[in-house]
């Protein structure tokens, strides 16, 4: 009998989503075209969190298409990356071939017997070991490991290729360079590298062979339709109803494009509900407070680099003019646009938030002259944050003024009493002048 679907296997922000995959047809379509085609290795590039490695591996599993992947980091060198490769395929080479036979043995006996040959048969069976040994012995080279690949049918994916230094990037792409080759012999032999925004070309400048020969597909963050469509899957899933619609604009504008933050803040209101599975009857709810607990736990859990990072932007004036660029809603941005909303002069500040001393937040591109966040991922922390913060401040406001009014009744009725007080003290005055007429007389 099936389990049933539990809540991390649909809403998965650290891992590759497949109940709740959102197919991306146009992105899809070029990615299996140049993996079909033969020859052709393939670059795929985009922020972190875009959906790269969900796409492939959806599309891989689609096809049937078996694949090994290697993950790159700072320290990793061409040869580990081999080694890697080498260690998932497990091969092994048979040196020896063990088999039973009936042995035939030829016995010399004594000396008065010289020259005289008896053979005697043994009916017993045994084991006779034929070792096979190499004249040359194996070597471990890129060419044997491309025909290995093909011959299984196996496509290669290099993960976060960027992060490798240059000098290893120029042997990578001389490894693209065989596999191209190869693909005369084979057909087809693929190599997929998986990479940062902006590094689709690096691997293409080191051989010019390989222009018109690489395929780089950029996987863009997702449109809010895109995003729509994830909550959706899920929360029919999971068998939740969404009280108010304001909850779903919510989580699109603080997902911030990204699909692995919009899972995270589904992720974060289900098991802030204690929803760890599909309701058998009715439906749970969940509401726009569960939505405020889901970011305020997602701030709780983000980076330390992040963390600090908002505290030196904090310091200064710059968390103003960021709440002035969030506003705008724009994917990039003008000067002269946060003019028009920031009264200031503020080339000095983007400097500041463009420089490696405040992360490199924002990324100039002179050639367009716009500027753009450079990672989506802080551009959502900022969101949060700033929602957070506004929060915490209505928050305190309420209490301010519920406070007020406690010490406003709290003083109305202080001087309600002080004047019944006075009022009653003339009226006994009052008494006591009347009664001392009454009583002269």
């Amino acid at each position: 009998m099936s389990r049933g679907i539990v809540l991390n296997e649909v809403f998965t922000p650290s891992t590759v989503a497949t109940l709740t995959y959102v197919q991306r047809k146009k992105l899809e379509n070029d990615l299996i075209k140049n993996i079909q085609m033969p020859g052709m290795q393939i670059v795929m590039y985009g922020h972190s969190g875009s959906g790269k490695t969900t796409m492939l591996t959806n599309v891989l599993n689609r096809f049937c298409y078996q694949s090994i992947k290697t993950s790159c980091m700072n320290t990793t060198t061409f040869e580990s990356l081999i080694f890697d490769i080498l260690d998932k395929l497990d091969i092994h080479i048979s040196s020896e071939n063990t088999y039973s036979k009936e042995i035939t043995s030829t016995f010399k006996l004594g000396i008065n017997d010289i020259f005289s040959d008896f053979k005697i048969q043994d009916t017993d069976t045994s084991k006779c070991i034929m070792k096979n040994v190499r004249a040359v012995p194996l070597q471990i080279s890129i060419n044997r490991i491309a025909d290995i690949l093909c011959k299984l049918g196996i496509i290669w994916v290099i993960e976060d290729f960027h992060k490798i230094d240059e000098s290893e990037k120029i042997k990578l792409s001389q490894v693209m360079k065989i596999f191209m080759d190869k693909a005369a012999e084979h057909g087809l032999i693929k190599i997929i590298c998986i990479g940062a925004v902006g590094t689709a070309r690096e691997l293409i400048q080191y051989d010019k062979e390989l222009n018109n020969r690489v395929f780089e597909l950029n996987v863009s963050l997702m449109e809010d339709d895109e995003l729509l469509e994830i909550i959706d899957k899920g929360f029919k899933l999971m068998r939740i109803k969404i009280e108010d619609e304001t909850v779903y604009k919510k989580i699109l504008f603080y997902s911030n494009n990204l699909p692995a933050v919009c899972h995270q803040l589904c992720y974060n209101m289900c098991y802030s509900k204690n929803i760890q599975k599909p309701s058998l009857f009715r439906k749970k709810i969940l509401t726009v407070n569960d939505f405020d607990c889901a970011v305020k736990e997602n701030i709780k859990s983000t980076s330390d680099t992040f963390v600090r990072l908002y505290e030196k932007i904090d310091e200064s004036e710059l968390t103003s003019i960021l709440q002035t660029i969030l506003s705008l809603e724009k994917e990039s941005f003008k000067q002269k646009d946060i003019k028009v909303n920031y009264k200031k002069d503020v080339s000095t500040f983007l400097d500041m938030l463009c420089s490696v001393e405040y992360g490199e937040v924002l990324r100039y591109n002179s050639r367009e002259n716009f500027y753009n966040f450079s990672n989506p991922f802080f551009q959502a922390f900022l969101k949060q944050k700033f929602a957070i913060e506004k929060l915490r401040r209505e928050e305190k406001k309420k209490r301010d003024q519920k406070m007020e009014l406690k010490q406003s009744t709290e003083i109305d009725y202080l001087e309600f009493l002080i004047k019944s007080y006075e009022r009653r003290n003339k009226e006994w005055e009052s008494i006591k002048i009347r009664n001392m007429k009454y009583f002269k007389l």
